[in-house]
């Protein structure tokens, strides 16, 4: 049972992630990750570049918690 409960919140936490990243792209503006507080603001019409390169963050950070989710599925419950 703690390994569903683990997937449960690893499963909530990509999907609040991966729809950070669909607005994003919707609106055409990210934040760039920052350890110092607010990122700068990359606009898709102003900067591709920096848009895209910012969104890259974004969408591996997703992707830790998509993984982390397979990763208990398939080597703790369908492992047994």
């Amino acid at each position: 049972m703690g390994y569903w409960i683990c997937i449960a919140i690893l499963a909530a936490l990509a999907a609040m992630s991966s729809l950070v990243v669909a607005h994003d792209v919707i609106e055409g503006a990210v934040q760039q990750f920052s350890k110092y507080g607010n990122g700068r603001v990359y606009h898709l019409s102003e900067d591709p570049g920096g848009f895209f390169g910012a969104i890259a963050g974004h969408v591996l950070f997703s992707g830790m918690f998509w993984w982390f989710a397979f990763w208990v599925w398939n080597w703790r419950i369908r492992g047994k």
